[in-house]
């Protein structure tokens, strides 16, 4: 998987696909979650990238720049799911190497989120 993506994986989510590669229901509306052959990057398959372009303005700052662009860059770890996307985010990483984990959904208003502002873990 880190050959085929081209990025070394976060240390706690290389050492959880040792033990189970592959996941059942995650529970919510996440089914089964990505292993070693599903995870991939977005890359805007979802559209949500120009969706929420729409919304930014002149006066746009970073933060805002960076939400959109995690369609682009995030890692997908939903394979499949009731309109809720999980995706860990390689440029917003720990000191210890661990990267953010961020949910969507389209039930819910506004960007991505970080469940308890965690990284993976």
């Amino acid at each position: 998987m880190e050959e085929r993506l081209g990025r070394r994986m976060p240390p706690s989510y290389r050492e959880f696909l040792k033990v189970s590669d592959e996941w059942r229901h995650a529970g919510g509306f996440v089914w089964p979650p990505a292993g070693t052959e599903g995870a991939r990057r977005h890359e805007n398959e979802s559209g949500l990238t120009d969706m929420f372009e729409e919304y930014l303005d002149e006066e746009a700052g970073p933060e805002e720049r960076r939400e959109v662009d995690l369609w682009r860059r995030g890692l997908q770890l939903d394979v499949e799911s009731d309109i809720t996307h999980v995706l860990m985010d390689p440029e917003d990483v720990g000191e210890d190497g661990e990267w953010a984990v961020y949910t969507w959904a389209g039930r819910r208003a506004g960007g991505p989120r970080r469940p308890n502002g965690t990284r993976v873990s």
